[in-house]
């Protein structure tokens, strides 16, 4: 013990510094945690956002007294979602 240290200073100090080492393991297992979250959450995302790709074509073409058309046709990998395209 320091020169000047009562005993009851040692041991306030000891707690304090006990916490602080509590609130830091904390601190880094709930970083660990939304990280983990985050991670899983971002791979559901990106597998969703794959199973949703649609593939988009440009058209052009005239119509008779008219300027160029442009039109814009969807087609998603899931055959169903096509159904717009059967007619």
């Amino acid at each position: 013990m320091r020169k000047g240290m009562f005993l009851n200073d040692k041991v306030e100090f000891d707690i304090l510094n006990s916490q602080f080492k509590k609130l830091n393991v904390a601190t880094k297992l709930a970083e660990n945690i939304f990280q983990s979250v985050n991670e899983e959450m971002n791979k559901q995302i990106n597998k969703e956002m794959s199973r949703r790709k649609e593939l988009r074509f440009m058209l052009y073409y005239l119509k008779p007294d008219q300027d160029v058309i442009m039109d814009t046709i969807w087609i998603s990998k899931n055959p169903l979602n096509n159904k717009h395209l059967i007619s």
